[in-house]
């Protein structure tokens, strides 16, 4: 009983990895598109609008936003059975 215990632990931690390498992997795929759009004029107007709602906020690292969505966006991959 306790090597098909083992196993399931083992199970488990595969799967959690999986799941950290898909979030790690949308973290660098959302770094770099972060990176292409700050070097776009569309940053100036990004930049624009959170000075507007977040005063405080001289200006925005489009390659830390980018990364933020992508890790937490791959979190959310789905399977691919939806019919």
């Amino acid at each position: 009983m306790s090597e098909s215990v083992g196993g399931a632990i083992l199970v488990i931690l595969g799967a959690i990895g999986i799941v950290f390498l898909w979030a790690i992997g949308g973290a660098l795929i959302g770094a770099f598109a972060g990176w292409i759009l700050s070097l776009t004029p569309i940053n100036a107007w990004i930049d624009s609008g959170v000075h507007s709602i977040f005063p405080s906020v001289v200006h925005v690292d489009m390659v830390g936003i980018g990364a933020l969505c992508g890790f937490v966006g791959g979190f959310f991959k789905s399977s691919g059975d939806e019919k």
